[in-house]
């Protein structure tokens, strides 16, 4: 399967979504995904913003459940979404929705590991204009390493 993954503008974005995941599956095969890339891909699209990077984790929760559960994900999508106007905030996310449960918990995934990633590498990386310091420090008059 390829996933095919495009930034756009916030404006761009419809309905108030901040990230989507196409869901729809190959005429022929109902347990084959398929995108506007063609069959055995998945599209995510994903509005450029601060949490960018959180909500790919998101959508990538959602790829990980609904494409090995697709036939049955498509009707319990149906029945359960089919009737509602479009909130962003429901569809995908209801309470027993598993595909929304493993979204959130593949974005609480990558929001500890970036946490994790933050203390370590505030520990490791300087300060840059400290460095820099350090850097002209080490130069002699003609530029050269003393």
């Amino acid at each position: 399967m390829t996933v095919f993954v495009k930034f756009v503008p916030e404006k761009e974005m419809r309905y108030g979504a901040a990230a989507t995941t196409n869901l729809a599956y190959h005429e022929n095969d109902k347990t084959v995904y398929k995108s506007s890339y063609g069959p055995y891909t998945v599209s995510v699209k994903v509005a450029s913003v601060m949490k960018s990077l959180s909500l790919l984790a998101h959508e990538f929760g959602h790829v990980k459940y609904q494409v090995p559960n697709l036939s049955s994900y498509v009707e319990y999508h149906s029945a359960n979404y089919q009737n509602n106007t479009f909130d962003s905030n429901y569809i995908g996310h209801n309470s027993n929705d598993l595909s929304g449960q493993n979204a959130l918990e593949f974005e609480n995934i990558f929001h500890n590991q970036y946490v994790n990633f933050i203390k370590t590498a505030a520990i490791k990386v300087k300060n840059p204009s400290a460095l820099l310091r350090e850097i002209r420090k080490g130069f002699g008059k003609e530029g050269r390493v003393l």
